[in-house]
């Protein structure tokens, strides 16, 4: 019996070419099994209308010197602009990122 099974939701695995609304169930802290109408766990959970991406882990964090307590050093770590920079963080990237780099020489 699976520890856990997430039911209904819209499974994207790329891994192994899933792309479809299903189940995936996890046994000791892993998948066991995806598919559809897997046997009843000892907890459910209905993820209806939900994406259910297993394995997926999202590694992105937001890191700008004096806008972030993150511990990290914005000298150290590559950034990307992306799509998701809203006013705040775009106003500090641009103010201690890309205004300095114009005034760096």
């Amino acid at each position: 019996m699976a520890d856990i099974v997430i039911r209904n939701g819209h499974v994207i695995d790329p891994a192994n070419q899933v792309n479809l609304v299903c189940d995936v169930a996890f046994k000791d802290g892993r998948i066991s099994a995806i598919g559809t109408n897997l046997p009843k766990a000892r907890e459910e959970v209905d993820a209806s209308g939900c994406l259910v991406v297993p394995g997926l882990i999202d590694l992105h964090a937001h890191v700008y010197e004096h806008a972030t307590t993150l511990g990290v050093n914005p000298d150290e770590t590559c950034l990307a602009r992306g799509n998701d920079n809203n006013r705040i963080n775009f106003t500090s990237f641009f103010h201690w990122y890309i205004n300095r780099s114009h005034h760096s020489g």
